[in-house]
């Protein structure tokens, strides 16, 4: 993850968050060929980690969240549903999925 500020001259790159030590300011060894990035009003960013097999949660710093979700399959993609569609189970309680990913 990349943070940009706008400057007179355009925008500045820093990088936020990478796999390894140096790289970014931030590091978290689950961040690897990352696909899909989305945060819903009121979340963290989401990024999901291809080959980790896992969707990793962020601050609007860049900070590194202590949730993993892991997602099996290899996810590409990943989606926030703000509305009442999309239910899920998990055989006691159901709801509609905050987010959808796909692998």
């Amino acid at each position: 993850m990349s943070g940009h500020k706008a400057t007179s001259g355009g925008y500045t790159s820093r990088n936020l968050v990478a796999d390894t030590a140096g790289a970014a300011a931030q590091v978290d060894p689950n961040l690897v060929n990352a696909w899909g990035l989305v945060a819903g009003p009121s979340t963290p960013w989401w990024v999901n980690n291809n080959q980790t097999n896992t969707s990793t949660l962020y601050d609007g710093t860049g900070a590194v969240l202590p949730l993993v979700v892991t997602v099996p399959g290899g996810p590409t993609g990943i989606v926030f549903n703000g509305g009442s569609g999309f239910m899920v189970s998990d055989g006691t309680h159901s709801g509609p999925a905050t987010f959808i990913f796909s692998t």
